[in-house]
Formats: structure tokens, C-alpha cells, sequence
């Protein structure tokens, strides 16, 4: 009889294990994964806007490639789900689309938050974040906005 409940025990903890690890994985997602989820079948970014909170700048451009910069070229940067961290952020982006929406993304050092999905940590470098530092773009004071 002692061995049926060490069993038992023994697969109540293998399953909570399976569940919760099943669980940790949902929570991973690519930039990508979360861009393609928000956009609309039928609806492409057109332009884009970043706030410099730092420096307090403002850019905007509709330039195919500097939108690819912060679009296309992250496709595959990994996040994981992570709504109880606080966003310390640097940045807002906003992505404008052929269908007249816009949506936001906040930036920090090592974690983004969609307005759309929520926040995520950076499992390896934030390459949004770098791009955003070294891209070589024309700001204007953000109060010209």
C-alpha cells in the first residue's frame, strides 16, 4: 500500500512538472510572432515613429527600409512572456499601418512591452534596442511633433 502512494505522489509531481514546463513554454515568442498575431491578414506597416524618452527626440519616416530595420530584421528575436517585471523604457515605437492603425511598443534596455500583447523579457540581446541606438536617423526635438 506505501508503494501505490509514493507512486502516486511521485506522478502528481511528474505531472505538475510536465504542466508547468509545458506552461514556461507558451510564454516564449518571437518578435515576429507577436508582429504577425497583431497585424491583420490584409495590413502592412507603413511607417514608423520612435520617442527617444532619454534624449527627449522624435523621428518618423514611411522609408521601406528603415521600417524593415525595425520590422523585418527582428523577426526571429526571442522574448519570454513576462507581465510581473516593471518596463523601464527608453523607447516608444510606434508602428503605423496600411489600414490607418497604430500600434506601440516600449522599449527598454532588456524588455518590450506591446500595447497589443504585453510585456516580454529579451532572452538574448535586444536587438531592437541596439538598432534603435546605432540606426542612423534624423531626430527632431520630440516637442515638434
Amino acid at each position: 500500500m506505501k508503494k501505490r502512494g509514493v507512486i502516486g505522489i511521485a506522478l502528481i509531481i511528474l505531472l505538475s512538472a510536465m504542466v508547468y514546463s509545458f506552461y514556461d513554454q507558451m510564454q516564449l515568442k518571437t518578435y515576429g510572432d507577436v508582429l504577425e498575431n497583431m497585424l491583420n491578414e490584409d495590413e502592412s506597416i507603413t511607417e514608423i515613429s520612435i520617442i527617444d524618452y532619454k534624449t527627449d527626440r522624435y523621428f518618423s519616416s514611411d522609408n521601406s527600409e528603415i521600417v524593415e530595420k525595425f520590422t523585418i530584421e527582428l523577426l526571429n528575436m526571442d522574448m519570454k512572456r513576462d507581465n510581473n517585471t516593471p518596463l523601464r523604457y527608453d523607447y516608444v515605437i510606434f508602428l503605423h499601418t496600411n489600414k490607418g492603425n497604430k500600434y506601440d511598443i516600449a522599449v527598454g534596455l532588456s524588455s518590450v512591452e506591446f500595447g497589443y500583447d504585453g510585456r516580454f523579457t529579451l532572452i538574448n540581446e535586444n536587438t531592437l534596442y541596439a538598432n534603435i541606438e546605432k540606426a542612423n536617423i534624423e531626430w527632431e526635438p520630440a516637442r515638434s511633433q
